[in-house]
């Protein structure tokens, strides 16, 4: 019986991904107010930035429970072998 295991592809993490847009969002704002006569009130744009990724960061983290909660729940009802695909 073989013990390896065989590395999975990944997807970038939530959290990583969510600080990379806010990250952009603020550099496009910033751009934006230098390069045209738009004016915008810092407070408020770094409050829905920040409010935004909040629930962004929120809303992922419950759907990667509940993904995980059913993996678990899928796995219950699977042996070993089944899983191995020898029967």
């Amino acid at each position: 019986m073989s013990t390896s295991v065989e590395p999975g592809r990944r997807s970038p993490r939530t959290g990583t991904v969510v600080w990379g847009l806010i990250a952009v969002v603020i550099g496009l704002a910033f751009m934006t107010v230098q390069l045209t006569d738009l004016e915008f009130d810092p407070v408020v744009v770094l409050l829905v930035i920040l409010l935004s990724a909040g629930l962004i960061l929120v809303i992922a983290g419950l759907m990667s429970a509940t993904r995980a909660r059913s993996r678990e729940s899928d796995d219950q009802g699977v042996t070993s072998t089944q899983k191995e695909g020898t029967l």
